[in-house]
């Protein structure tokens, strides 16, 4: 099985490879940049989903591989909370096209940092990278001083997107 996904990002290699592994599925694994087709820092159920498909899409089309992941971080404002929070949005796509989605864990984005974000067009990585001197963008290891990673987050999602195909005993399609 060849599993190519849409990213260069090594903290989301590495959150896929950790994911298979838990799943216990054995693939060769390609990876390489694509395009989201989205803004720098998507905002929205939307948007986020939009650009992990198209990675997704990218990296099936350009290896010929069994499964396409596209992992796509963004920004979703939630009205009740009166606050925004970070996610990312795993897609996997079959060869034959069957899609499945699933979301990491959300977490607080600051009021402060949100203003940057929508002033200077910036992202969120890039602040927290800019705060923290670390290289990966990791907002949720700076804001719990180390205690939570982003890789668990996006590796858990992944696997999340993976069950689909890998439990069809368990899932009925139509």
């Amino acid at each position: 099985m060849k599993i190519s996904i849409g990213t260069k990002s090594e903290l989301k290699v590495r959150a896929v490879e950790n994911a298979l592994k838990k799943l216990s599925i054995k693939a060769e694994i390609v990876f390489g940049e694509t395009e989201s087709g989205v803004s720098m820092q998507p905002f929205g159920f939307d948007e986020i989903t939009k650009g992990a498909k198209q990675r997704a899409l990218q990296a099936i089309t350009r290896d010929n591989a069994d499964y396409g992941v596209g992992i796509e971080s963004g920004i979703v404002e939630i009205k009740q909370a009166d606050d925004s929070f970070d996610t990312a949005c795993v897609c996997v796509i079959s060869r034959n096209k069957e899609t499945s989605f699933s979301f990491s864990t959300i977490h607080f984005v600051p009021k402060d940092v949100l203003k940057e974000i929508k002033e200077k067009g910036t992202e969120f990585g890039k602040i927290t990278i800019r705060f923290s001197g670390d290289k990966e963008k990791d907002n949720i290891k700076y804001f719990s001083d180390g205690a939570l990673k982003r890789e668990e987050f996006v590796s858990q999602a992944v696997a999340c997107a993976f069950i689909k195909f890998i439990k069809t005993d368990k899932y009925i399609y139509e």
